[in-house]
């Protein structure tokens, strides 16, 4: 395994971690290995030999159900779906199972989860609600409720430098030099400042949107905390991860800022000398 979607090595549940397997063990060593190929959802679409050669594919449609595939490891392998197990019914069936979360079972042909929500109705009133109906758009880790994963995340976020936090970032911006600066000092000060302020917004921007998403979830489980006295746990823990990314982007024009002061300002020259 490596890092998954949430850039640690079990953040997101391993969604998206998936490296590579082996099979044919024989002498103390393993005699065969593929490789994990997945999609932005971190569902697993392809397996690949040492060679490049194909040796699975799937497909499935946005709740995971299998839609079609290819392949002599098709029904070997049993990470597919959000690179979780597969858990077969009949042999080696890749219509007929579950998938393995850690907490709970999911079936992809009902959309839904077969166990209760561990919360309760404190975790929504469908107990069996999978994604809040919008698989494209959510992933649940572990079989929890899709937004409790949202606020860990952000904390997450606290122990995590960001992009775009580091002066060092934005060293693939060239800084002025004499030549340029004894040319025209005006465009060569604006060329670099621009090249950073450009690569500021686009740091900033990955970390702004999920932001005002859990702003608004703060709001949520706030009102849901007069009702639901333990949503206020997942309140201060959303509000942690909020914070944390707020300071993000505010750490990011500084280091923006701290750059231009010393890369992107032509020096003084004496035109006496």
């Amino acid at each position: 395994r490596g890092r998954d979607l949430s850039g640690t090595l079990d953040g997101a549940g391993g969604i998206g971690g998936l490296l590579a397997r082996s099979h044919g063990y024989s002498g103390g060593s393993w005699s065969d290995h593929n490789f994990y190929h997945a999609d932005g959802n971190g569902n697993v679409v392809a397996l690949v030999n040492s060679g490049g050669t194909l040796q699975a594919s799937y497909i499935y449609d946005p709740y995971g159900r299998y839609l079609t595939g290819t392949g002599t490891l098709l029904t070997s392998n049993v990470m597919r779906f959000s690179s979780k197990p597969w858990v077969s019914f009949l042999s080696s069936s890749a219509t007929s199972g579950l998938y393995y979360y850690g907490y709970r079972f999911y079936d992809t042909y009902l959309q839904r989860w077969v166990n209760r929500d561990l919360l309760e109705e404190f975790g929504g009133r469908n107990l069996y609600l999978s994604l809040a109906n919008d698989p494209a758009n959510t992933i649940d880790a572990s079989g929890l409720s899709w937004y409790h994963w949202v606020a860990v995340f952000n904390v997450i976020s606290c122990f995590k430098e960001q992009p775009g936090e580091s002066a060092s970032d934005y060293f693939s911006v060239p800084p002025v030099s004499c030549e340029e600066c004894a040319r025209d000092k005006d465009l060569a000060e604006r060329r670099c400042k621009n090249g950073v302020d450009e690569l500021a917004i686009k740091y900033s921007g990955n970390l702004v949107t999920p932001a005002i998403a859990t702003g608004i979830q703060d709001l949520f489980l706030l009102g849901l905390g007069f009702y639901a006295p333990p949503a206020w746990g997942l309140f201060v823990v959303s509000g942690i991860g909020t914070a944390c990314e707020v300071k993000a982007i505010h750490d990011i024009e500084k280091s923006a800022k701290a750059y231009k002061e010393m890369y992107c300002e032509c020096p003084d020259f004496d035109e006496s000398e």
